[in-house]
């Protein structure tokens, strides 16, 4: 009925099912590459369903860009070691995060949406449909740098070479 779909990970092919992979939140991503189109520069909206079995650490969704290098990382949404989820974002200068206090339930199907609304320097972020956080205190009016950039987007890992 469907075609087959291939999907290459690094740390291995690991698929649930065939509308969905699992990561371990070690070793195991998808690499986007490094295309202009990921250079998003000003509104942002990143959405994902996700199932937490546990986390002893964070878990990536989906970042561009290299985290820990100043000015270098232009979205990096995760969900932390509380369980509460972040959107970063930097605009080539200057880094900030959102985070709610909402914790994402553990072991359950859960959707969640991170929005940048650029002229209102205002990120959202909504679980299961009911916004968390909202913060107007955000600093950015654009993401990422001017020019070019060669850095890879990834879901499931901060940084890929």
């Amino acid at each position: 009925m469907f075609p087959t779909r291939r999907i290459t990970t690094s740390g291995g092919d690991v698929f649930r099912d065939e509308y969905s992979l699992e990561f371990d939140a070690t070793d195991d991503y998808v690499s986007l590459g490094s295309d202009t189109s990921l250079n998003i520069k000003g509104d942002l909206s990143i959405s994902a369903w996700v199932n937490v079995p546990s986390l002893s650490g964070h878990a990536v969704i989906v970042c561009r860009g290299n985290v820990g290098s100043a000015g270098t990382v232009h979205y990096n949404f995760r969900i932390d070691s509380s369980n509460n989820v972040t959107l970063g974002l930097s605009d080539g200068t200057t880094q900030d995060a959102t985070a709610t206090s909402d914790a994402v339930p553990v072991d359950i199907w859960t959707y969640l949406v991170a929005t940048f609304d650029a002229s209102a320097s205002t990120t959202r972020i909504y679980i299961n449909g009911e916004e968390s956080v909202s913060d107007t205190s955000m600093g950015l009016t654009a993401i990422g740098s001017s020019g070019t950039d060669a850095s890879n987007c990834a879901i499931g890992a901060d940084s890929v070479t």
